[in-house]
């Protein structure tokens, strides 16, 4: 840990690491860095080692019902791996700010929320909520996905908030079966806009007939 940038290791964090107050805090995450459980807690000296933290380079992810806000002084920005696990909660702090993801992939089961969610590089995957006015694509260059449920999977994805699909996005749906669970579904609170490209995938072994 150097300049607020945890550079590297593995680690999962259910109860208290304590850090040499010289250490400083983590503003950047370029590590593997794992949140679980309601305990979780990182000291750098006597203060929370993670109030800075607004941006994620390496893999960072909720785990084991935890619940987390980032910084409340700015934005989130992703260029990495994010993983919101099932029954957990990712919440950008402050007032209007963002979730921003340049490249990598995020990957939303659980519930991540922010004034606004754009993605202009990498993927989106998820069976979770995005409460947020929520952007995928570019009007031009860069392509990007949103695929509805997890990588390879069937699953409801569900947007409280706008829904604005650019020319370079791309809305992957897999179809498995009539039943609830076994098709992708996105729900969007607010207004939807689509364009770009949807593309489906016949899953779970299913034959049309």
């Amino acid at each position: 840990l150097s300049g607020g940038t945890l550079a590297s290791g593995t680690y999962t964090i259910g109860g208290t690491l304590q850090l040499p107050t010289a250490n400083g805090s983590i503003t950047n995450n370029a590590a593997n860095l794992t949140l679980t459980g309601t305990g979780f807690s990182i000291k750098d000296g006597t203060s929370n080692a993670l109030s800075t933290f607004k941006n994620n380079t390496g893999t960072f992810a909720l785990a084991g019902g935890a619940q987390f806000t980032t910084a409340t002084t700015s934005s989130f920005t992703n260029s990495g791996t994010v993983n919101v696990e099932k029954g957990t909660k990712l919440t950008v702090g402050g007032s209007n700010h963002s979730y921003s993801q340049t490249a990598g992939t995020t990957t939303v089961d659980g519930t991540l929320t922010a004034t606004s969610i754009t993605a202009t590089g990498g993927s989106i995957f998820g069976a979770g909520t995005l409460t947020g006015n929520t952007s995928v694509g570019n009007a031009t260059g860069t392509a990007v996905t949103l695929n509805v449920g997890d990588s390879g999977k069937a699953g409801l994805l569900a947007i409280t908030g706008t829904y604005t699909q650019l020319a370079t996005g791309t809305m992957n749906v897999s179809i498995g079966g009539l039943t609830t669970g076994t098709y992708s579904a996105l729900s969007v609170s607010g207004n939807t806009s689509l364009g770009g490209t949807v593309t489906v995938a016949i899953v779970n072994g299913l034959v049309l007939t």
